[in-house]
């Protein structure tokens, strides 16, 4: 029955089917938008487009990757990650790492730690890499 359904649809060698006119945009006529709008629209796209690199974290531009990370840690620059927050657990500090980077600060490396606090809020520590010391959050 369904094979008689399609052939009866077919027409012109497609298969076509019932379409609401309210659906076909028969009725629809294209707009264009006024000139004085065009310029302003694109300053603003241009904007949003850069906006993610205007709010990037400043402390991001002086990290390392992944395999400066492991020489800072092997040359005992720096001690290792899991050490630091094991030291922060110990000392009451709870909360999840969302995010956790070593950066260079001054003359020294930094972690920058990303937290989601039991309260459900973002909290971003700097510890001293060369200590595990807290030095600075909020």
């Amino acid at each position: 029955m369904r094979s008689h359904r399609l052939m009866d649809l077919k027409r012109n060698g497609r298969i076509t089917f019932p379409v609401h006119p309210a659906f076909t945009g028969a009725r629809l006529k294209p707009r264009l938008m006024p000139v004085s709008r065009l310029p302003l629209s694109l300053i603003l796209f241009g904007l949003l487009g850069a906006a993610p690199a205007l709010a990037a974290d400043p402390a991001e531009h002086g990290c390392l990757d992944k395999a400066e990370q492991r020489v800072a840690v092997a040359a005992h620059k720096a001690v290792p990650l899991a050490e630091v927050i094991k030291t922060r657990r110990e000392r009451g500090l709870h909360g999840e790492v969302l995010r956790a980077r070593l950066c260079r600060r001054d003359d020294g490396l930094v972690y920058v730690l990303t937290l989601l606090g039991h309260s459900g809020t973002v909290v971003r520590t700097t510890v001293d890499a060369a200590s595990g010391e807290v030095i600075g959050g909020r």
